[in-house]
């Protein structure tokens, strides 16, 4: 199973996402959150493979290339 995270600070944009990725067998959306901060925490406690992530990310200081620095 792939888990993903879904980091978007748009609901819409994030349920969306998730829709897409329940029609696939093995994708497991574990999270949709709005910021870095609570992307840095989740990965922290738990194993993600694959970020999809909005770059132009407005909710935080930590827009999406800088996140990807990181």
């Amino acid at each position: 199973m792939v888990k993903v995270v879904v980091v978007d600070d748009h609901p819409s944009t994030q349920i969306g996402l998730e829709n897409i990725f329940k029609t696939i067998s093995n994708i497991e959306v574990i999270a949709t959150v709005a910021t870095a901060t609570e992307l840095f925490s989740l990965v922290e406690n738990q194993h993600v493979d694959v970020i999809v992530l909005d770059i132009s990310l407005k909710n935080d200081d930590e827009g999406g290339f800088k996140i990807i620095k990181k």
